[in-house]
């Protein structure tokens, strides 16, 4: 294919983004298969044509700092006074076979794949990235597939968390919840996701010297720039630990009120442990259960109120805003005049099979994001006959049909006059790139970039993987290499970390890796444990806890299941496979349609499955949630007033019946 052929005959419109994002698939391609250093004279014929000496010099140091954060590290081998000669630093850039063995890698993918899609794990694009290249089965062999995320990171976003990786002051302009714009120079010292938003915590700049001040948090999506200051690095203080930030949603910022809540019943231990040392707990003169806490935001404060089934008692304007909120979901439920007119009926619904992975990619996606899922798809053709299809890059990088031909068009268009790329074959009729030959020149696979690096050590630091683990003290050796401070745990902590054991989680992956059963004791409430066997379909994480999802053998359907309720799991060779149901049914599970008035409101809880069924033009999103016929969804949506509109008869009936009871007993 020649370097003429763009994609713009095949209706394909190509940005400036592409454009850079096929340079440096280029040089990823060049640079990997070449066995000789290329000078810069190679290179700006084959990839800067057009540019002056000058203007070659500055794009290339500016996609050399691209190629590292791929994970390709170029330096300079000329001689003082020759024409600079460019190779790879293979020690910090290609992964050696022995480094880790295909069966750890799938064990490392099935492990931290949830994460990808928990909207409360803030490293998830950069994990996404990494468990592809660690991972490269771009095929059918691999038992699980990382799924699209909550959402895309911006570029604002994605500086600030490379900043926090390298430890590098960045400069920022921010806009706080009063709507006050201010601009910093912070220094990220972690991050932490809860209920689908980011929080950085960072130090300022001290007023007087050059010393840091105290941390505060800030909310990821109110950064308006972010721009990191070259060779001005710091320190993590010793003292320093994330869980000490780790507020409820509308704890997160200064506080503007002390808030009572009273329980009707006593509250769960669950809701006890989320509340533990937030707030404060007494028992008041009504024999009530009373927590009293600081609030930042009152209209999150009420909502979070109503999800939970508190009532809170003051200030009087808190207890206002929840009333409002409570009789505007109660309005919204019991008026179905309009809201069957407009959403899809249930036999519309498309299939679980076409809902699985259609999840919404958010943020604008730019050259440096394309570049990297280049380079993770480029590290799976290192043999001769190595194949990906844009079904596989899709599976493996989270994407939709639409953009995993986007990517192979960029890689199979990346060629140039002087042949330095590698003899890849693309097959428009299939979609399908292939590795021809190698004799000698082939694909290698790239290490973890930084960032990559450090969101896969949190993401094994919430799993519960210890620092001792050899995976672990690998990757903060790799870490090192490179000039880097590894970070500590404490660095690392999610806002509410899973009470399942470790020895449970890694049942799960190896059953789910191995496609094994699983046998285990299960303790749905105190007094009633019960054995169950489950084909298991996958893990997920909510809300600080994990989850085990199945096909309950015995009792012929679909079931979650809280890993820190499993006791003594095991790994069982599947019997009468035949007899189980499609892993993509959902048993007694009945999907609804519910409208969303914004799409950030669709991702601000951690809403089980739930498929994106269309976008409206004032910004709301219709999706498919499974309801269960308990009361998580219920309430949850309570929590959302007039904002939600659902299609289900006997949902609305549920929503205003809990609405009822709320505010009856606050009467």
């Amino acid at each position: 294919m020649s370097r003429e052929h763009r994609g713009e005959d095949a209706g394909e419109r190509v940005t400036r983004d592409d454009e850079r994002a096929r340079r440096v698939a280029g040089l990823l391609m060049s640079f990997s298969g070449s066995r000789r250093p290329l000078t810069s004279g190679e290179i700006r014929n084959a990839y800067y044509p057009e540019l002056s000496s000058e203007s070659f010099r500055r794009a290339f140091s500016r996609d050399r700092e691209v190629l590292a954060q791929c994970g390709m590290v170029i330096q300079n081998v000329a001689q003082s006074g020759e024409d600079a000669s460019w190779v790879v630093d293979e020690r910090l850039s290609f992964v050696q076979p022995s480094e880790l063995l295909p069966e750890e890698a799938l064990t490392l993918d099935v492990a931290c794949a949830p994460l990808v899609t928990d909207p409360d794990f803030p490293y998830r694009s950069d994990l996404r990235l990494a468990l592809a290249k660690l991972d490269r089965h771009f095929g059918s062999a691999t038992p699980v597939f990382v799924g699209e995320g909550a959402g895309g990171v911006g570029t604002v976003a994605r500086e600030l968390m490379e900043c926090l990786a390298a430890r590098i002051a960045v400069r920022v302009t921010y806009v706080d919840a009063m709507g006050r714009e201010t601009k910093r120079v912070l220094a990220p010292y972690g991050s932490f996701g809860l209920r689908g938003n980011t929080y950085l915590v960072a130090a300022s700049k001290a007023s007087k010297g050059s010393g840091w001040g105290e941390a505060h948090t800030f909310r990821l999506d109110r950064f308006k720039s972010a721009r990191r200051i070259e060779g001005r690095s710091y320190q993590v203080p010793g003292d320093f630990c994330l869980r000490d930030f780790l507020k409820l949603p509308f704890q997160a910022g200064p506080i503007i009120a002390t808030c009572s809540f009273s329980f009707p019943t006593p509250p769960n231990q669950e809701l006890r442990e989320q509340l533990e040392g937030r707030g404060t707990w007494e028992d008041d003169a009504h024999e009530r259960t009373v927590w009293t806490a600081g609030v930042s935001d009152l209209g999150l404060a009420s909502s979070w109120a109503v999800a939970a089934g508190a009532i809170p008692i003051g200030p009087n304007t808190l207890v206002d805003q929840w009333r409002t909120l409570l009789e505007d979901a109660l309005a919204s439920a019991r008026d179905a005049s309009s809201c069957l007119d407009v959403l899809p009926s249930q036999h519309q619904l498309p299939s679980a099979a076409s809902l699985k992975r259609r999840a919404a990619r958010m943020g604008r996606k730019g050259g440096i994001d394309e570049a990297r899922e280049l380079a993770a798809l480029l590290g799976a053709l290192t043999r001769e006959g190595d194949q990906v299809s844009a079904a596989s890059v899709a599976a493996r990088l989270g994407c939709g049909i639409a953009h995993a031909r986007h990517l192979l068009m960029l890689v199979a268009t990346s060629w140039d006059e002087e042949e330095l790329n590698l003899p890849l074959m693309y097959g428009e009729d299939d979609d399908t790139l292939t590795l021809a030959f190698d004799r000698g020149v082939k694909g290698r696979p790239l290490r973890l970039s930084l960032s990559e690096t450090y969101a896969l050590l949190a993401a094994l630091d919430s799993i519960g993987v210890g620092d001792g683990d050899p995976i672990v003290t690998q990757l903060r050796e790799s870490i090192g290499a490179v000039g880097q401070l590894s970070p500590r745990s404490k660095e690392l902590e999610r806002a509410m970390s899973a009470e399942a054991s470790n020895e449970t989680y890694e049942t799960c992956v190896r059953a789910i890796a191995n496609r094994m059963w699983l046998s285990f004791s299960y303790t749905a409430s105190p007094d009633s444990p019960s054995t169950r066997k489950v084909a298991p379909r996958g893990l997920r994480s909510s809300e600080g806890r994990w989850y085990l999802d199945g096909f309950d053998i015995v009792r012929r359907g679909e079931r979650t299941f809280r890993l820190d309720r499993m006791r003594e799991p095991r790994c069982e060779k599947p019997k009468q496979q035949s007899a189980i149901q499609s892993p993509n049914t959902h048993g007694d599970a009945k999907r609804v349609v519910v409208r969303f008035a914004s799409e950030s409101l669709a991702y601000s809880r951690s809403w089980n499955d739930l498929a994106i069924l269309s976008r409206d033009e004032d910004g709301g999103v219709t999706t498919s949630l499974p309801w269960y016929g308990g009361q998580w969804l219920v309430r949850n949506l309570a929590s959302c007033g007039s904002n939600v509109t659902v299609g289900d008869d006997r949902l609305r009936e549920a929503i205003a019946s809990y609405c009822d009871a709320l505010l009856g007993q606050e009467r």
